[in-house]
This record gives C-alpha cells, structure tokens and sequence, in this order.
C-alpha cells in the first residue's frame, strides 16, 4: 500500500515501508499521505486508497469482532510479564463485546526462510565488495553478508516456496479470525551492548538466537505482508515498556488503524503531545 520503489527486486520484496507516529490518528494521517501507487512497485498499481482517517472518524463495532490472540508463533518461550499485560490489554476489547480467542499451538517459524532470504538480499549487494569494506560494517552484518555469499540458488528457491506456504497458512488463519494479536517481543529490550547474534534469555531460561527467540512475530509478517502494527500496552515491574502487535488480513490496513484506536482510547494511550515537543 506504501510504495517502496527503492528495493532492487520490486516483486520479491519483504522489506516494508512502515509509520511510526505519537498515536494511531496521526499514523493514519500519515498512511493516507504516503500510501498510494507509484510506477516503479508493482505491488502498489491498482490498490485502493486506504482512508485511513475517514475510517478513525466512524465507531468501531467491537460487539462480535473475532480476535485470535496467537501468545507463541514458532517460539515457545515467552516472558510471562510480556504475556500477562497483553491478555490484560485485549481483555478490555473482551469487555467491550469482541470475541478473543487464545490460540496456543504450535506454528511453523519463519526465521529458517527469513534468514536465507535477507542474507541473499545482503550478499547480492555486497558480497562482491566485503572484504574491501567489512572493516566499516557491524561485524554481524558482515558475518551475515558472508553467509549469504554460500546460500545455492536451489536455497534460495526453496525459501520462496517457503515464504508462499507461510502466507497461505496465515491466509488460513483469517478464515476463522477477522484480526490477529501477538505479542511484538517475546521479552523486553536487551543491553544495548548485546551483540546482534548472542544468544538471549527469556524468563530466565536460555531462548537462543535472538532473531529467532525474541522477535519471530515480526519477520512471518515481512514476509506475508499482513498488515500489522503495534501499540503499547504498560510496563513491566522494572520498569520495561510492552507492546502488542495487530494484524489484519491483506489490505485492511484502515480497518486495522481502527481497531488500533478502539484499544488505544480503552487503555487511556492517546495522550496530548508533551510539552517538550511543542
């Protein structure tokens, strides 16, 4: 819906262009201005505008809406603070009428075909020139491009394949669900000096590679394209901001902002802006 046309694949792209704002009336207002059809992304031809604010300014029917809380989603460690002030949040759109269903099984990862695919991404640009400028990049981004310089073509495929399979079950998802709600991390932030490929902890218990462990709700939508998008929802007993993500079917972007404000208003979010910012 937000043309990117900077990406050098235009048709396999999973790098999405997305909107940070203060609330959700101010995303919408900014979807609406970017979003739109530009000739050089073929994803973005022939949409509909999305409207974003049109649809903030009519009431929200929570009464019926089917919402699956999906807590795991190809991990299994989850940090129960994490867990705890997610189900409280969507307990107050329980309380308004919607129907929220929590889904506990397991699901396929996304990060195996996630993986393969940025690497190749990463080495198709760079692994020619690495050596000559590996000493200005992150050692784990280089490390990463290095990986991807030995991923064969038949790899490559494979995680393509893998990228439709992944989508068509999330598709599957939405035949019983009108929206989904994940967590966006499995725990809170990390040390800002926690290197990019060292294991992490979830709850006190070893999680592994944090990519994997710590943000799997994240990449399985890059790579499907599911609208999605996150709200805070409190802060844990030390003090650690938690956030739940939403998700929608294709193109229900502004129906999803919606949904967004509905909860943002039930959980007092929409403040004024600070008197910093003025």
């Amino acid at each position: 819906m937000v043309p990117h046309n900077q990406v050098p694949d235009g048709f396999n792209n999973f790098i999405h262009l997305g909107v940070m704002a203060r609330n959700v009336a101010d995303a919408a207002l900014m979807l609406d201005v970017i979003a739109g059809p530009h000739q050089a992304d073929p994803h973005s031809l022939a949409l509909p505008l999305p409207n974003a604010v049109q649809a903030l300014a009519a009431p929200f029917a929570l009464k019926g809406a089917r919402i699956a809380w999906r807590p795991v989603l190809g991990n299994s460690l989850l940090d129960d603070e994490v867990r705890a002030l997610c189900e409280a949040a969507l307990a107050r759109l329980g309380a308004e009428g919607a129907a929220v269903e929590t889904l506990d099984e397991k699901v396929e990862s996304a990060y195996p075909a996630w993986l393969v695919l940025q690497q190749s991404n990463w080495a198709a640009r760079y692994f020619a020139t690495i050596d000559k400028v590996q000493d200005q990049l992150d050692p784990g981004f280089a490390e990463g491009i290095r990986a991807g310089g030995a991923i064969s073509g038949q790899q490559l495929l494979a995680a393509t394949y893998k990228r439709t399979a992944l989508f068509r079950a999330v598709q599957g998802w939405f035949a019983k669900h009108e929206w989904l709600a994940t967590p966006v991390m499995a725990r809170t932030a990390l040390s800002a000096t926690h290197g990019p490929g060292e294991p992490i902890e979830i709850g006190g218990r070893p999680a592994g590679d944090p990519r994997e462990a710590w943000a799997p709700y994240l990449n399985l939508f890059n790579l499907t394209g599911h609208p999605a998008i996150s709200l805070p929802v409190g802060f844990t007993r030390a003090g650690m901001p938690v956030a739940l993500q939403l998700v929608g079917r294709w193109n229900a972007d502004a129906g999803l902002l919606a949904l967004a404000a509905r909860l943002e208003a039930l959980l007092g979010l929409g403040a004024p802006v600070p008197p910093a910012a003025r």
